[in-house]
């Protein structure tokens, strides 16, 4: 058979009309591989006369090697004396952005449960990442708390993907003066870097996990509440133009979500940490001390 696709097809996933060859196996070659099987069966099931039309959404690789979600309508236009398939006309539509604003809606929301029930700071730092990971292939991460009266930046969590497996790896550091590109998340915002095959400039970056793998597509997002920085989040991923610019607005969409809860248990953890010395300093006193409200009721006795 014979397959023409307009410009504006190789165009919409980054190709210029010639360097592609329209066929269905090319086609199928883009078809995300976790979408392949689907697709392949609903067209299957129009072609063969089992459903009236062809309507569905998958995602297709670009030139740049990223995905973009597609919705294609379609139907067969003629068949011959056998009801086989002779003309088959259809469109593609680009849903990316929709598709992005639905799985961010749809994590954020779950993203505010679990973070009202997260009691310490590590523990909600592991559910951001969880939530980044719904909505990004990332092979590497690392929530950062920053100190802006000492301008000091402190690890929180750190993962890495060692032998195929995500995992918590140690800090890079401790207690330490933003590095070059901290600075500019800082002082400017976020920032997308996208590595061909330069390496890393170690002033501009501190290293960790896996030093032997640099990240080729490098997310960095302020977190950022009542208008201060009060934390750094990176994604990374080991494959080269891994994220957009869109992508990056959806972090940092993630990262300004999370601050309003990410502060909530900063405060509550500096409190405890408060009441803890308070309790220790009254256990050390030889006097007895207590406190009554306004009822009589004791309300802290050591």
């Amino acid at each position: 058979g014979h397959t023409v696709f307009n410009d504006r097809w190789a165009e919409m996933l980054g190709f210029t009309p010639g360097e592609i060859t329209p066929s269905k196996s090319i086609w199928e070659g883009l078809l995300h591989p976790e979408d392949k099987a689907r697709v392949l069966a609903v067209l299957d099931d129009h072609l063969a006369g089992r459903n009236p039309r062809y309507e569905c959404e998958f995602r297709l690789q670009t030139k740049p090697g990223g995905w973009k979600w597609i919705s294609a309508s379609g139907c067969v236009v003629e068949r011959d004396a056998e009801e086989k398939p002779l003309r088959f006309a259809g469109v593609h539509r680009d849903i990316t952005e929709r598709k992005r604003d639905e799985a961010l809606r749809s994590v954020l929301s779950a993203l505010g449960r679990r973070l009202s029930e997260t009691q310490a700071t590590g523990a909600a730092a592991q559910v951001i990442l969880d939530a980044a990971g719904e909505l990004f292939s990332w092979d590497a991460a690392y929530i950062d708390l920053y100190d802006a009266g000492k301008d000091r930046l402190t690890t929180l969590l750190v993962m890495d993907t060692l032998n195929g497996q995500r995992q918590q790896v140690s800090p890079a550091y401790e207690n330490m003066a933003p590095s070059p590109v901290a600075r500019r998340v800082i002082n400017e915002g976020p920032q997308l870097i996208l590595r061909e095959t330069e390496p890393p400039d170690p002033k501009e970056f501190t290293p960790f996990g896996n030093v032997h793998q640099p990240s080729a597509s490098l997310m960095y997002v302020p977190i950022r509440h009542g208008g201060a920085v009060i934390g750094l989040m990176s994604v990374q991923s080991y494959t080269r133009r891994a994220y957009t610019a869109a992508d990056l607005e959806v972090l940092q969409a993630l990262a300004d979500y999370g601050s309003g809860a990410w502060r909530r248990i900063r405060a509550e953890e500096t409190l405890q940490t408060e009441r803890n010395l308070l309790r220790t300093i009254l256990d050390s006193l030889p006097d007895i001390v207590f406190t009554k409200d306004a009822e009589g009721r004791f309300l802290m006795c050591n």
